[in-house]
């Protein structure tokens, strides 16, 4: 808590993905009148810090605190379900190691799905524990409007309920499901009403996931390395795992199998993305630690039992060395400030046909962004499009580094962007110019 506390107050700005969130809850209450709109983003995160700026109030300070209370929700979750499906030492050490995680610290009090969706998949988790299956499902539901690769969890739990439960399948099944559906048949509905297709959010993130983020490209061992890197004490997760397959201990043993389950489906789905980034491990990390935890308790008493002295070593060590490790990745994330570009926005007569290349721009100010000139993939077609509505714009604010490098297949993407900015400085006054490392920042006005 003091940690995340500090992190709070050091914390400078916010990133890309928080400012959208902002600002597709402003363009929800506002009735479109205010923000931006990103049809491929989840719709929960949106409409708290939308209520949240309806009444009033910060949406960054409150969504902040928000992100810091998910993440002491997901420390007890985890205690709790360790407690109940292995014993509470195993709890309380899964606790302490997502507490002292770097990344889950890291992204702690940052306005990002992450965090909240797993606290809301661990509650309905707690819920299935507890056989409450249609809440489980419907908290789930919430979960996933948060996040969408949270809809795993679901396929993983009705897999045990068909595979392990003698009685009672087809209802189980059939409650957690209908939590499921229920929750989200109102959101199914207004994709069909708005887009004509009630799927589209989804099948647009899966294409933006394979059109964007090549620059995050990392090798299928990145997880694998990231992992041991972020708590020594991971090595154990192949003592845990082998010890959750024997089912020496037949008591709870479906429930170890379970949590054995999401942490390798999680694990495999991201490490077969080519995208990688270590936030996103943040949904599977209270199920590799709780294993992790299983598998170091186990391997403490087995030693103890034969060398203390070599114990006591043991234990210094790790100590020792992880504490290293976690104080040299502790440390507030500080993110880039466009003062310039949200000091312009925040003028009076800046009130329409606004062109931005990131949405941290307007983030502190009540305008709407009509034109994203990042969205949905910029490319060589979406530069012909800015083209062709450049008469739209009044107002065009880009940072070359928020567009550029272009994806390497697009040969004419760099040349096509250097044609779009000239006829932009040709077309428009040029108010503010900068740079920053290779970064340009561009602020045009028409006459």
């Amino acid at each position: 808590m003091i940690i995340e506390g500090f992190y709070l107050v050091k914390q400078e700005g916010i990133p890309w993905d928080s400012a959208v969130y902002i600002e597709m809850g402003k363009y929800i209450f506002s009735l479109g009148k205010v923000g931006l709109w990103e049809p491929a983003r989840p719709i929960i995160l949106p409409l708290i810090l939308g209520l949240i700026w309806k009444i009033r109030l910060n949406p960054i300070l409150f969504g902040k605190i928000l992100e810091i209370l998910s993440g002491l929700g997901c420390i007890y979750l985890t205690y709790s379900i360790g407690k109940r499906i292995f014993n509470e030492n195993t709890g309380l050490l899964a606790a302490l190691f997502l507490s002292l995680s770097p990344t889950f610290l890291f992204y702690s009090p940052t306005i990002l799905t992450g965090i909240p969706s797993t606290f809301f998949t661990l509650l309905a988790l707690d819920f299935f524990l507890k056989k409450k299956y249609f809440n489980s499902g419907s908290l789930l539901s919430l979960a996933f409007l948060t996040r969408y690769p949270q809809a795993f969890v679901l396929g993983c739990l009705a897999s045990i309920i068909i595979v392990a439960h003698k009685k009672e399948k087809a209802k189980r099944v059939i409650d957690i499901l209908s939590g499921f559906f229920i929750m989200s048949l109102p959101f199914i509905i207004i994709n069909w009403l708005l887009y004509k297709n009630p799927l589209y959010p989804f099948l647009l993130q899966v294409f933006m996931t394979k059109n964007t983020g090549w620059i995050f490209n990392k090798p299928f061992y990145f997880y694998f390395v990231g992992l041991i890197k972020e708590n020594l004490f991971n090595v154990f997760l192949i003592v845990g795992t082998m010890l959750i397959l024997k089912r020496k201990e037949k008591k709870k043993a479906i429930e170890k199998i379970l949590i054995l389950f999401l942490f390798v489906v999680y694990f495999i789905f991201f490490s077969l993305i080519p995208h990688k980034e270590m936030r996103f491990t943040i949904v599977f990390l209270p199920y590799m630690y709780l294993i992790s935890a299983y598998g170091t308790i186990k391997y403490i008493r087995l030693i103890a039992k034969r060398n203390k002295l070599f114990l006591y070593g043991f234990l210094l060590l790790t100590i020792f060395l992880w504490i290293n490790l976690e104080s040299a990745n502790i440390y507030p994330p500080r993110y880039q400030q466009y003062k310039a570009f949200q000091a312009y926005i925040e003028k009076e007569e800046v009130k329409d046909n606004i062109w931005i290349s990131n949405p941290i721009f307007i983030v502190n100010s009540n305008k709407k962004a009509d034109e994203l000139i990042y969205y949905t993939v910029y490319n060589s077609e979406k530069i012909k499009t800015l083209q062709k509505n450049l008469a739209n714009a009044k107002h065009i604010l880009v940072n070359t580094c928020d567009i550029l490098p272009c994806h390497p297949k697009d040969k004419k993407c760099f040349n096509e962007t250097k044609e779009l900015l000239s006829t932009i400085n040709k077309k428009f006054k040029l108010v503010y110019k900068n740079t920053s490392r290779d970064c340009q920042y561009f602020i045009f006005k028409k006459e």
